[in-house]
């Protein structure tokens, strides 16, 4: 996997499956940041970046309905706990990403949830 790859996140909850782009990769260790989606429409939360149809980023991420992309929703994951599909983010919005991980971090600092490979096995 590599950055900018999209990929669909066990988040919140294991069973759940959201769409989400790895925006970094840790060197060394077999995990990544990862910005995940929500089709909950919250605008006005600062730091977030909405991605709507017809979009060069919504065909790419080959979303099925608009799609927010929060602070609150960035995620360390290991890369076993990731499921990889066959699409790239655009590097325009691999950018915005990051600018909502670097607010990630400023809020949070190393309190991200952390989503391990074995809590995505039955």
């Amino acid at each position: 996997m590599q950055e900018g790859d999209v990929v669909l996140v066990p988040y919140p909850q294991p069973g759940d499956k959201r769409p989400g782009v790895i925006v970094r990769l840790f060197c060394g260790d077999d995990s990544a940041v990862v910005a995940c989606g929500s089709s909950r429409g919250h605008a006005e939360i600062a730091g977030s970046v909405c991605v709507s149809p017809g979009s060069p980023g919504y065909r790419a991420l080959r979303l099925s309905a608009e799609t927010y992309f929060y602070p609150s929703n960035v995620v360390i994951a290991e890369l076993g706990a990731l499921t990889p599909r066959d699409c790239r983010c655009t590097p325009s919005l691999l950018l915005d990403l990051r600018d909502v991980e670097k607010r990630a971090y400023a809020r949070r600092g190393d309190q991200m949830p952390y989503i391990p490979a074995a809590a995505t096995k039955p």
